[in-house]
């Protein structure tokens, strides 16, 4: 349970909480469990804090301060953390259903498990940021920098993408299913096991990615995997060691130097690819 004293100086408005703040900054406050939903604590300085399982769902916690503070299980359904300050915080088991989390900073933040389906996430800062198993369906990642980011088993389909830095990003057993990824910058990405059926790379760039398959991969119901659309894709001195790229369409793909040994490629199209030192035995 919450502080009765740290719950009643916060209930008093940011203003006064923030001076308590300055005034005892050694003091970690204890909020957990607080039912603050619907609160109005814009530019609210919780770094440090303990908020596990707190209520903080519809609350307007626009440009706050979370730095390194403890959110495991907290709620924050369909609430405003817009360019809060996340950094560094545990956030594993959050559920930010429905959230607004535009230009947030939630670099190196860990978000384990968290639940952010129909998430607003766009120009968030995640870089480093470990969400394994997340569940983002219909997310809106648009802009985000995932740079080095850990989504390995994460849940992505109808996840928006659009001009995403996702530079040495973590896929691996990610759930893409359908899902845009054209002209995105993949470089370094690790796609071991993820599940693309149907998604579209038309001139994605997934130079030295990592597909190689030797983990187990999604199936769904034991049927084969979709067509994926690679047209025009660069994958120079990519990694596709045992990749399943069944049905694939790399026309006009740049696999210049791209290991291929003991990749599937029934049914690849592979007219007008550039394979100048591609290494398929």
């Amino acid at each position: 349970m919450a502080n009765q004293e740290h719950l009643d100086i916060l209930r008093q408005g940011c203003q006064v909480w923030n001076a308590w703040r300055k005034q005892f900054p050694e003091v970690h406050p204890d909020l957990r469990e607080a039912d603050l939903h619907e609160a109005n604590l814009a530019n609210i300085d919780l770094s440090d804090a303990d908020l596990y399982f707190a209520n903080f769902n519809n609350a307007n916690l626009q440009d706050a301060l979370f730095l390194r503070a403890q959110l495991p299980g907290m709620t924050g359904i369909q609430a405003c953390f817009v360019r809060a300050n996340l950094h560094a915080a545990n956030l594993d088991g959050v559920e930010f259903v429905g959230a607004d989390l535009s230009e947030a900073i939630l670099s190196e933040a860990s978000l384990q498990e968290a639940t952010l389906e129909r998430a607003l996430l766009r120009k968030a800062d995640l870089r480093g940021a470990i969400l394994p198993v997340a569940g983002l369906e219909g997310a809106d990642l648009s802009s985000a920098d995932l740079r080095g980011a850990d989504l390995s088993g994460a849940l992505m389909e109808g996840v928006i993408l659009q001009d995403a830095l996702l530079i040495g990003v973590n896929l691996t057993m990610a759930l893409l299913r359908g899902v845009d990824l054209r002209g995105l910058n993949l470089r370094g990405a690790h796609f071991v096991g993820t599940y693309l059926r149907e998604a579209n790379l038309q001139k994605a760039n997934l130079q030295e990615a990592n597909f190689n398959r030797n983990h187990p991969r999604w199936t769904e119901g034991g049927g084969e995997p979709g067509p994926t659309e690679l047209d025009g894709a660069d994958l120079r001195g990519a990694d596709l060691r045992g990749a399943d790229l069944r049905g694939a369409d790399w026309h006009g793909a740049d696999l210049r130097g791209a290991d291929l040994r003991g990749a599937d490629l029934d049914d690849v199209d592979l007219s007008r690819a550039l394979l100048d030192g591609a290494i398929f035995s």
